[in-house]
């Protein structure tokens, strides 16, 4: 499922920052915290700068000092030479004494950045902390620390901070969709409802709104309306393969007697689309694939270099396996399916793990 947040733009000093770089959520977004936004990829907006660039003949042998500080507060400015070489070059800079008010906020900004490609989320959040305390407006520092609460699950805090992002900038496309993946990932689905159609509003074919309000849809019961998002979803991107998943399961619920035609489009939405993962589900769907070796070919490799990810597959897989057996009327081994999934997921966020939270809860009232 598309998930994970989608980056503020660039963004220097103090000036607020209204446009916002826009990047892909599910495959290109990892680890997944949701919209999906899974992860953010955090960058600074590059202003006019106040200060001398580093003549070329200069080394750092032979600079002088007022010369390897500018150089140093260059590389922290274009977030030059790797997160480790930034936050160096940025506390440096940040330590100085030597900075304007506006020229401090952009290295704490930048440093911050650094310390989120790192993974250092704790230091990112200070420093954007630190960045709102001198200009509570400062649109970036909102949307990361807002989106690195949201990886962290502190889905009240993201919620706040999106919150504030919106009062600044009330029709950014990109903040609502990540505040819709923050209620969703907190369980609150009425309000991710909002947030995902007003985004949609905003961006009609977006396919990761529209994958996201189609599934939401689907955890009311509201097939037709599911049905309808997600066929847009695979128009809007063609190669999305959960969007296809999500696409037959919502026509097999909404006309039961469409069984066959709902397989035919699967395999022709998928056709010349291999891919990794989640592509043996597609082929367990077909009839290509045995269903007892899927949560198999979900499990992390030894040595995996993202097992959390082939975690969430494992959840991913007993999720879908449920549902086959739910449209197959085979309620006990859903159940057992979507009880696995619930234990395999080390996301919570995770759609699917929501997922077998709704059909759980359906199947309990009947």
């Amino acid at each position: 499922m598309r998930e994970g947040n989608e980056p503020a733009a660039r963004q220097w000093g103090g000036a607020p920052g209204g446009n916002y770089a826009r990047r892909p959520q599910r495959g290109g977004v990892q680890p997944k915290a949701l919209v999906w936004l899974l992860l953010v990829g955090l960058c600074g907006f590059v202003l006019s700068f106040s200060f001398s660039p580093t003549p070329s003949n200069a080394s750092p042998g032979n600079a002088s000092p007022a010369e390897q500080f500018t150089k140093g507060l260059d590389d922290c400015k274009n977030e030059t030479g790797g997160p480790a070489h930034v936050v160096q070059s940025c506390t440096a800079a940040i330590n100085s004494g030597k900075l304007s008010d506006n020229d401090q906020i952009g290295a704490l900004n930048n440093r911050g950045i650094a310390y989120q490609n790192e993974g250092d989320f704790p230091h990112a959040i200070q420093d954007f902390t630190r960045v709102l305390s001198a200009d509570p407006d400062h649109q970036e520092a909102i949307n990361n620390r807002g989106a690195l609460y949201m990886i962290q699950g502190d889905y009240d805090h993201s919620i706040v901070d999106y919150t504030k992002a919106l009062q600044l900038n009330p029709d950014d496309p990109i903040t609502i969709r990540n505040r819709c993946a923050a209620y969703f990932s907190k369980g609150d689905y009425a309000s991710a409802m909002q947030d995902c159609s007003h985004a949609l509003m905003l961006e009609p074919m977006n396919p990761a709104a529209l994958q996201m309000r189609g599934v939401l849809f689907y955890f009311r019961g509201d097939y037709k309306n599911a049905l309808q998002d997600e066929k847009n979803a695979v128009n809007a991107d063609s190669s999305d393969l959960y969007s296809m998943i999500w696409l037959y399961l919502a026509r097999v619920h909404y006309a039961q007697n469409s069984a066959k035609d709902s397989l035919d489009e699967l395999s022709s939405n998928s056709a010349n689309l291999q891919m990794d993962w989640p592509w043996p589900v597609i082929q367990v769907y077909l009839g290509k694939a045995k269903a007892e070796d899927l949560p198999a070919q979900g499990s992390p490799a030894q040595g995996s270099a993202d097992p959390q990810s082939a975690n969430d597959h494992v959840c991913e897989a007993n999720f879908y396996l449920g549902e086959r057996a739910l449209i197959a009327a085979n309620t006990a081994e859903a159940q057992r399916d979507f009880q696995a999934a619930l234990s395999a997921c080390t996301d919570k966020s995770n759609l699917e793990y929501r997922g077998s939270e709704v059909e759980l809860a359906r199947m309990a009232k009947k």
